[in-house]
């Protein structure tokens, strides 16, 4: 037995694939129901781990709290 994740909408008390799916007519399938939430969320799980390789996590951290340390307003005369 293998397995697809697929998303579907709701319509008309029917499942309705957002895709095609290559499945043959009349196949039964296991369906196991797990909200997708909003399209903000989902494009935020399919963006996760889209900088990895192209930057340096360690130097953009150096590079930001360093950043921070530099002093650009003139010091208060009291």
């Amino acid at each position: 037995m293998g397995g697809n994740t697929f998303l579907v909408r709701i319509r008309g008390g029917m499942l309705e694939p957002l895709l095609p799916l290559a499945i043959p007519e009349g196949t039964l399938l296991f369906v196991t129901f797990s909200t997708a939430g909003s399209p903000e969320d989902i494009a935020s799980r399919n963006s996760a781990g889209s900088w990895e390789g192209l930057v340096d996590a360690a130097a953009l951290i150096e590079d930001i709290y360093t950043g921070r340390s530099i002093r650009t307003r003139p010091e208060p005369r009291l």
